[in-house]
């Protein structure tokens, strides 16, 4: 390992700091945190300072718990002295800035070890008083502890009782010593589980329990068999129980029995049948929970936590049914699978998550100001001020307006779910007038006669939307976009088939007060409605889609979402509706394989065409529509939050190099078996597995020109070479009907733009000296081998190819690092313009470019050959870059690639400038999952990008200065 620098002690530092800082501020404003920390410290207060800041900077999981638990220092001391500490320490990073989400798993984790730990002691107590416990079929029958509520759902905060409910495998059995029934011995262990939990002891309680969640209440036994379980809740299981079991997990005991009943049980918590009326009932019960509860309640009065999660709950229970991946314990996991199936909009769960982000904050600072576990803001004056403080705000009034800002909008949606509310939305929607200057009852006035023309339909629209509330925000929309916007629902209105059309509106009116709501409450009301008209012009029958989407509004909700998030995906839907049925009614999260999976029936579906169907145009189709199907799932999937940066740049570059591989094959199908050598050379981003939507190819080919074994004139030779590459290069980026092709870049061939496309690999190899003769290729040439790789087939050429572009690649040291460093400082002159709202995620020093040289450079001194930026990161730790600085290099990886992955998707554009004024800003921002409401979302963004990029340009300079050696010794560069 290298010799740990200067500013990796700072980092440590700062991480001290940051201890300190949360630590004063809450000894200040929190007396509940004074108070514990007195408590926990007596006499050892270095001791528990030092467990206090350990891994202050780091969410701990379960894994880590049991690790801390197992160490002898905290081994000797008491569980509830342990958790007392440690919800101290989740309490104090929340205090320092950590979202509450990981505190709050970190805090769920915590306490399925405390519930493990008091039970397996129980089980020892119990196997020694009555034996082991024996099922008939033979071997130890299991127990499992289900958490449900905020536990189970992983929400656990640190003034939270858990909610525990006890299972075991069979009554069919008998312990070993005493021959007790199995019921009685669990009861035995289950109860003294919670009273080793609950019962105070020198160091107060473990955790506070509640097993009123278990069959039959506080009536019921503590301990149930699954058969048992099963009967109940087949027999007598109520709404309010499904609610409960929707929110359970294991976090104790035997797992494959957790997982076993749960899967028992799934019958009755998921029922096939749709019942609209589930809502109302959970509402019923939220109702009456409220009449002992102040207003002051942030958990259950108006607009509470409670209500996100009703909201949250009502419909998984509505809808996941028929729907299995609506089916997770985690409210937020659950909005994003709600929102990205159509059962919620985008207003409605991005609004939710933020407020459930505020709310639950606020809850855990309450607990922590006054040490007791309550949900009731401060009544007091200075408690309130103090409150208001430690959350950031300046004033209490300022927190107060926040916090009745987050649940009025909370409360208006939660309204949205309620069975009689939904039943007569459309009756007494907001949008009545729209539909009025549609059927022309709204204009009046001068100068219009009985048939409005469009255009003065669109101004008498606009001017209405001006004063409106419909949609949200509209008033402060420029006089263009409202224009825009009203020609767009007038559009849609000109038909009577059309989706505002007369004859739609009779029809099918839950239709449209379904599309005017998802409409109103997408990211961009005015670009989604803008490609709905192109849309429902192209389609044949816009009534059927009208009827089918009827019957199913996530449908409905899923396209407007679509279309109002992402321009890229929007305009690839929009012309091709069966790429609409798939993204609508059969979506499904992409895997490794797809790609190949698809082409093949695209192939076979181009094949059963009519015989005197081009072979070219048929083989260029099912290649184009291949692409725009695999896009459109990834794309989707993406935008729903269900697949990963990484699994995104690897879908995306699996399917390019599918096709190429494709586009080879065809080509050299008939042509001699010499011409089997050709092979394509990625670099770039497709050669690093990191390509993004609307990413260009960078290609090579080198062929085997070893014409002495073949007896063919090498001219012939290269010739019959470059036109098999050619008609490649013309299979990829022919424009067709049925989709683009792909850009090519070949900036990176030989010579760049005047070098030669098609190339020997003797002559490749001495074009970069590496087998005799001079070498003419510049250092960044050699640089971007890096990233070479040969496609398709790894015949004994492809190996000898990936060899020689190592060997290339690694042959001598890195440039001159002053070289480099001036060769970065031109680019950064030449194509980067500093501005203070726009931001160019590469060429911006520290931007990806920067990144990328960074890692590239130290390649090359530690001899490294990987073309993946993230692993040559990994790989660069042995050899002397420090941890410290790999981490930034990774943050700078992960959010860099992300926010232009995020950009290109919604915007449609291939370059990588950010301008934080345009209002797609935001719109990636929240993709990105920044939270916070208005402008300050941007701001929030901006600030980590340029913070990141600082940070990423420091380990620039370092890394020139010092560099990294095979040995893993620093040196100079």
């Amino acid at each position: 390992m290298g010799k740990r620098s200067g500013p990796s002690r700072s980092r440590s530092s700062d991480v001290a700091g940051r201890f300190d800082a949360a630590l004063m501020r809450a000894e200040a404003l929190l007396p509940g945190v004074a108070r514990t920390l007195a408590a926990v410290s007596g006499p050892t207060s270095a001791g528990v300072r030092g467990a206090l800041a350990k891994d202050f900077s780091r969410t701990r999981t379960r894994a880590d718990y049991l690790a801390v638990r197992a160490e002898p220092a905290c081994r000797a001391t008491s569980l509830a002295r342990f958790a007392a500490i440690e919800r101290l320490r989740c309490c104090l990073r929340e205090v320092a800035g950590v979202d509450v989400r990981a505190t709050a798993a970190e805090l769920s984790a915590l306490a399925g070890v405390c519930v493990d730990e008091a039970l397996d002691e129980a089980l020892a107590r119990a196997d020694a008083r009555f034996g082991a416990p024996l099922a008939a079929a033979g071997g130890r029958c299991p127990i499992v502890v289900l958490g449900m509520g905020k536990l189970g759902g992983g929400e656990l905060n640190a003034g939270s009782d858990i909610d525990l409910c006890f299972f075991y495998g069979t009554d069919d059995g008998a312990t070993a010593q005493t021959e007790d029934s199995l019921h009685a011995y669990f009861s035995k262990v289950a109860e003294w589980t919670v009273k080793a939990l609950d019962e105070p002891g020198d160091d107060g309680a473990v955790w506070r329990t509640d097993l009123r969640l278990r069959p039959e209440g506080t009536r019921g036994p503590l301990v149930n068999s699954v058969a048992a379980a099963e009967r109940y809740y087949e027999n007598w299981g109520r709404t309010w129980e499904r609610a409960a079991l929707l929110r359970a997990s294991p976090i104790a005991g035997d797992r494959p029995l957790g997982d076993e009943l749960q899967q028992a049980l799934t019958p009755f918590v998921w029922r096939r049948t749709v019942d609209p009326k589930l809502p109302g009932e959970l509402a019923a019960l939220l109702q009456q929970a409220r009449m002992k509860a102040s207003k002051q309640d942030l958990k259950l009065g108006t607009g509470g936590i409670r209500e996100v999660e009703f909201f949250v709950q009502g419909l998984q229970l509505v809808w996941g049914g028929k729907n299995p991946d609506l089916r997770t314990p985690h409210t937020l996991e659950a909005l994003a699978r709600l929102r990205a199936r159509g059962f919620v909009t985008d207003r409605e769960a991005s609004e939710l998550e933020v407020a459930w982000h505020f709310l639950r904050r606020v809850e855990h600072r309450i607990q922590a100001q006054s040490g007791l576990p309550t949900h009731t803001l401060p009544s007091d004056p200075a408690g309130l001020e103090a409150l208001a403080v430690s959350l950031g705000f300046p004033t209490a009034d300022a927190f107060d307006a926040a916090l009745a800002a987050t649940r009025t909008s909370v409360a208006a949606i939660y309204q949205t779910l309620l069975f009689e509310a939904g039943r007569t939305a459309f009756e007494q929607n907001p949008w009545d007038f729209v539909v009025a200057l549609l059927d022309d009852r709204g204009l009046v006035g001068p100068g219009l006669d009985a048939a409005p023309s469009p255009a003065a339909r669109t101004d008498a629209l606009a001017e209405a939307l001006a004063g409106s509330s419909w949609p949200p925000g509209v008033a402060g929309w420029s006089e263009g976009r409202r224009e825009e916007f009203a020609r767009c629902l007038v559009a849609l209105a000109r038909k009577p088939d059309l989706p505002l059309g007369e004859r739609t509106r009779e029809r099918y009116p839950a239709f449209v007060a379904h599309l005017f709501r998802t409409l109103g409450d997408s990211a961009d009301p005015e670009q989604a409605a803008r490609l709905l008209v192109p849309f429902f012009s192209r389609v044949a029958s816009p009534e059927g889609y009208a009827k089918a989407f009827e019957g199913r509004p996530d449908a409905l909700a899923r396209l407007v979402s679509v279309l109002g998030t992402s321009r890229y995906l929007g305009e690839g839907l929009i012309g091709h509706p069966a790429l609409v049925d798939r993204a609508l009614f059969a979506f499904s999260v992409p895997r490794p394989g797809d790609a190949a999976k698809v082409l093949a029936e695209e192939l076979r579906a181009a094949a059963a065409r009519p015989a005197d169907e081009d072979p070219l145009e048929a083989f260029v189709g099912a290649t184009r529509r291949t692409r725009s199907r695999v896009l459109v799932d990834v794309g989707c999937a993406e935008l729903a939050g269900e697949i990963s940066g990484d699994d995104v740049a690897a879908r995306v570059t699996e399917l390019a190099e599918t096709l190429i591989g494709a586009a080879l094959d065809y080509v050299t199908a008939d042509l001699p078996s010499s011409v089997s050598s050709l092979t394509v050379v990625a670099l770039g981003k497709l050669g690093g597995y990191e390509l993004a939507h609307g990413s260009d190819l960078d290609l090579i080919f080198v062929y085997d020109d070893r014409s002495e074994a073949t007896g063919e004139d090498p001219d012939d030779a290269a010739e019959r070479y470059a036109r098999a590459a050619q008609r490649v290069l013309r299979l990829l980026t022919l424009p067709h009907g049925d989709g683009p092709g792909y850009e090519l870049d070949t900036r990176l061939r030989p010579s760049g733009n005047q070098g030669l496309l098609v190339v020997s690999l003797r002559a490749f190899a001495q074009y970069h000296g590496h087998q005799g003769g001079k070498r003419r290729a510049a250092p960044w040439e050699r640089q971007a081998l890096l990233k070479a790789r040969p496609l398709g087939a790894q015949t004994a050429f492809a190996a000898t190819v990936a060899e020689t572009l190592r060997a290339i690649a690694l042959a001598d040291e890195p440039p001159d690092a002053e070289a480099m460093r001036a060769m970065r400082e031109k680019m950064v002159r030449e194509l980067y313009r500093p501005d203070e709202y726009r931001r160019d995620l590469k060429q911006m020093p520290g931007g990806l470019v920067e990144l990328a040289f960074t890692v590239q450079y130290a390649q090359m001194k530690a001899q490294i050959a990987e073309t993946h930026t993230g692993r040559a990161i990994d790989a660069l730790v042995p050899k002397g870059l420090t941890a410290e600085d790999a981490a930034i290099l990774r943050r700078g990886l992960l959010r860099f690639g992300r926010a232009e992955r995020a950009f290109r998707l919604l915007s449609g554009d291939s370059a990588s400038v950010i301008d934080f004024r345009a209002p797609i800003a935001a719109h990636v921002a929240r993709l990105l999952g920044y939270r916070a409401s208005g402008s300050t979302v941007v701001d929030d963004f901006r600030h980590d990008l340029d913070a990141t990029a600082a940070a990423v340009h420091e380990v620039f300079e370092r890394v020139l200065r010092s560099g990294v050696s095979p040995g893993g010794d620093v040196r100079p560069g």
